[in-house]
């Protein structure tokens, strides 16, 4: 038996069911028994096998009965043992901090005789002055349910012919319905819709009051209805006043500040009307927004607002969208009332990189690195999320670019791009790197930052970059081996960017656009890679390089083939020939900023192991067994014709049997090591002489070749160059160098025969060529000993084999009429007193020095082919300057 009596809104449900109770004569016969069943095949939540039904009693429509506090079913037949199920409703004030809304918690228990069910809590909200009859029930929590619940209008319970309007809260009002109570009354639809009405006005306060007292992560999302496609003015069915209602929900929340956003201030939240938030349809965007809470919190610090256009959304915000089923955009882009989808996306790209760049620019971070650890997951949603804001706010290259260029000033500097950790474990002396598994590889990121490569042209002097970021390394189209990657206890800032991202094609699609406003690069090979490399340390300034540094590039030299003019590794290749003329007549291309690179290899330091010291790298010379060992590493046989070369005079680099070069030569696990090694070395610049210094042209130790300096260095003053840099130490070098050899140099360079008037290859109409005027004409390159003392210490005999060695690496048959002037080694060669006829050699300019190998007596050989220093001579509007 089911005991009586039923509460009364109970005993109504059923009934409206079908499930008509028994005249009371017929009580325990069949017809009894069958109404106890249906009775309990609706009420009861344990109900199962042939006595469930989809229509069972629920929660929400207990609650919405109203004044039941507890709910007692017995069901008792005479073969079984009784079956018991008590429903409690738990009532208690809700946290909702409002005047004008009445909130309370709801809590509905369910327990039966052989089973437990999860207690479910409901939010339900009424309006402050008491107006009973217009209720809103929103669940806490969606036990064993995907989707958040959808229901029809409730008058005490379900409007069965409203389940259409499909609400995600239930809504309980004084409706007037049909006498079957399964619809709207057709013929009260005016005071239908002043009771839908009050339930608008109660869904928009019950936004509003969330959004101003940080009330749950799920407000307003959760009271968002399907949005109609279109929707009457004036309804004139129940169908179309159900649509209306949803339209009219809508319409209400943009007007009220329901979405919580951060402020400037910690822990303090703002909210505004969805119209002023940094809010996006897009669930990639969001979830990149989220990111950023992630990562502000790994570095210790908090999101405050960086109002551009739009005011950023709170973490719970965020989430709250998260927690909404992804379907649901079209409910949050309708919210949001987008009349031009790109513009607004343009408007979120400009207040999305403002707030990038107030958190995790690096000024900001505070953090004196080239990248961040940050977790896989994390990185990848920060970066994506911030492609698909540049992505929505055009639909073609132009306008896309548009945006990246409007994005500039807000990204750079920013850790936006995540790339690969290395996995890979060495020990090279004492650089070791900490022990990491393959997993804890998988799952952090490196997040780099952007950083522009800076003027229209990578040729133009001042181009700084501390970082290198390339992509497309595994490009299905590339059959060669992909590089390397650096591992993060070296020097090197190259990084590769993170493979998952640049196999998103829509990331890929940004990416093709933003190679200079982001400083990225597609991977172009071995050579480009090596650059890539060497920029780590090609400054002004001198800066340590690692012998885990050296190890890895020693490891790969050998990929470089010889059609890299910029990065050959013979005697004397940091200044290649016919690299410096084509630097100088080309403004395009990347000789100059290879050629900068090249020369300011040489002014750092090697700290080799084992104690084997840090040395200068322009200053420390090749003894006769390295040089004995590059030369066979390039193939060369001539060593047989070689005699011995003491170099104990001047600075060396450890023998390749000392205990310095075995982690490193151990490390490379070749039988050619030390063949890698002394190819490195020149790499970096390492001569067989002695401090050979350069200032060229287009480097930051020569003045601006747009102003009015001479090309004369002793002349050069703080004014020609960058403001504020002063005279560079390398072109004051220069000039005490000119001055100590009486300026008699530049005579000689301008002598008859040797002025670019007749040397220099210009139009006959050019000043130059006409009065020998020199101006608006400067020499390509310097290049002289800084320690003239340093070479003389060798001695003589050195001298003469080293001359005699490299004779055909620096050979140069005469100058070539173009834009050549001369080669002046020579001339200071001749300023070292390398025999008793030194003086009479300086004092004539084709004086010759040499030695045969077969006879000791002395015979002539031009100095002129022993290319120590390069002049060249060229016309500004020659090299197009414009």
């Amino acid at each position: 038996m089911v005991r009586w009596p039923l509460p009364h809104g109970c005993f109504r449900w059923v009934r409206g069911h079908g499930v008509a109770r028994p005249p009371r004569g017929v009580r325990y016969s069949t017809t009894w028994i069958v109404w106890q069943r249906q009775c309990w095949s609706y009420l009861s939540k344990e109900a199962d096998g042939e006595d469930a039904t989809s229509e069972t009693l629920t929660p929400e429509t207990l609650i919405q009965f109203g004044g039941i506090e507890s709910l007692l079913l017995e069901r008792v037949d005479s073969t079984e043992q009784p079956s018991r199920e008590r429903w409690d409703v738990d009532r208690t004030p809700g946290p909702l901090d409002s005047e004008t809304v009445r909130h309370e918690t709801v809590t509905v228990a369910v327990e039966g005789t052989d089973a437990s069910f999860a207690d479910e809590q409901f939010d339900q909200f009424g309006f402050a002055d008491d107006d009973a009859p217009t209720q809103l029930l929103v669940p806490q929590t969606r036990t064993e349910r995907e989707l958040p619940q959808e229901y029809p209008l409730y008058l005490y319970y379900p409007i069965e012919n409203t389940r259409d309007v499909s609400l995600p809260f239930c809504l309980h009002g004084h409706f007037t319905v049909e006498t079957n109570r399964k619809d709207l009354s057709l013929n009260s639809l005016n005071e239908n819709q002043a009771v839908l009405e009050r339930g608008v006005e109660l869904v928009a306060r019950v936004a509003e009051a969330a959004g101003g007292s940080n009330f749950g992560d799920r407000y307003p999302w959760i009271l968002l209805p399907p949005p109609p496609k279109s929707y009457p003015d004036d309804p004139s069915s129940q169908a179309s006043l159900l649509t209306w209602f949803r339209a009219a929900v809508y319409e209400e929340l943009r007007e009220r500040p329901c979405i919580p956003t951060v402020s400037d201030e910690d822990g303090i939240s703002t909210p505004v009307v969805p119209g002023e938030s940094l809010l996006h349809w897009d669930d990639t965007v969001r979830d990149g927004f989220l990111a950023l809470f992630d990562v502000t919190d790994s570095l210790d610090e908090s999101v405050s607002d960086a109002v551009v256009d739009r005011h950023f959304p709170t973490r719970k915000t965020l989430e709250g969208c998260r927690s909404v089923p992804a379907t649901w955009e079209e409910r949050i882009e309708t919210l949001l009332w987008i009349d031009d989808a790109e513009q607004f996306s343009t408007e979120i790209a400009r207040s999305w990189g403002a707030i990038l760049g107030s958190h995790l620019d690096r000024q900001m971070v505070g953090q004196d690195t080239s990248h961040l650890v940050c977790d896989s997951g994390t990185a990848r949603a920060l970066f994506v999320g911030t492609i698909e804001t540049i992505l929505r706010s055009g639909s073609n290259d132009d306008e896309l670019s548009a945006t990246l260029d409007m994005l500039s000033s807000h990204l750079e500097g920013v850790y936006l791009l995540p790339c690969r950790r290395t996995s890979e474990n060495g020990v090279v002396g004492d650089d070791a790197e900490e022990t990491r598994s393959e997993s804890d590889a998988a799952d952090s990121t490196l997040l780099v930052p952007i950083e522009a490569r800076s003027g229209p042209n990578p040729n133009e002097r001042g181009t700084s970059r501390t970082r290198s970021v390339i992509w497309d390394v595994n490009s299905p189209e590339r059959d060669t081996q992909p590089p390397e990657v650096p591992r993060e206890k070296s020097s090197f800032r190259v990084y590769f960017l993170d493979r998952e991202v640049e196999q998103n094609e829509r990331a890929r699609r940004v990416l093709d656009l933003a190679g200079r406003p982001w400083g990225v690069r597609v991977y172009d090979g071995t050579p480009s890679y090596f650059r890539e490399l060497l920029d780590t340390f090609a400054m002004d300034d001198s800066a340590r390089v690692k012998a885990l540094d050296f190890y890895f590039l020693a490891k790969q030299i050998n990929k470089l083939g010889s059609e890299s003019t910029d990065l050959q590794t013979d005697e004397g290749s940091f200044v290649p020939t016919e690299y410096v003329k084509s630097a100088v007549a080309r403004s395009d291309g990347d000789q100059r900023q290879n050629l900068r690179r090249r020369l300011n290899l040489r002014n750092n330091r090697l700290t080799l192991p084992r104690e084997g010291g840090t040395h200068t790298i322009r200053e420390t010379i090749l003894d006769d067994d390295w040089q004995r060992i590059r030369a066979l590493a390039h193939g060369e046989d001539a060593t047989e014709d070689w005699d011995t070369f003491d170099g104990n005079a001047s600075a060396t680099w450890p023998a390749p049997t000392e205990e310095a070069w075995v982690p490193i030569a151990g490390a490379l696990e070749t039988d050619d090591a030390h063949e890698r090694i002394a190819k490195t070395l020149s790499l970096f610049g390492v001569s067989v002489l002695p401090d050979i210094r350069t200032v060229w042209m287009y480097g930051s130790g020569h003045p601006r070749t747009r102003g009015d300096a001479s090309w004369d260095p002793i002349e050069w003053s703080a004014g020609d160059f960058l403001a504020g840099d002063g005279v560079p130490e390398s072109a004051g070098a220069l000039q005490r160098s000119l001055a100590d050899a009486g300026n008699v140099y530049q005579q000689w360079i301008t002598a008859p025969g040797r002025h670019p008037q007749t040397t220099a290859e210009h139009s006959n109409k050019c000043n130059v060529k006409t009065d020998g005027v020199l101006r608006d004409v400067f020499l390509a390159t310097w290049i002289w000993f800084d320690d003239l003392d340093a070479v003389q210490q060798l001695g003589e005999e050195n001298l003469l084999e080293l001359l005699h060695r490299y004779e055909g690496h620096h050979q140069v048959d005469t100058w070539d009429g173009m834009d050549l002037l001369a080669w002046s080694s020579a001339w200071r060669l001749r300023m070292v007193e390398v025999s008793s006829d030194a003086s009479e050699l300086a004092a004539s300019p084709t004086g010759s020095l040499g030695r045969d190998r077969h006879n000791e007596s002395r015979t002539p050989r031009p100095l002129g082919r022993w290319r120590c220093t390069i002049c060249l001579y060229s016309r500004k509007d020659w090299v197009a300057w414009g």
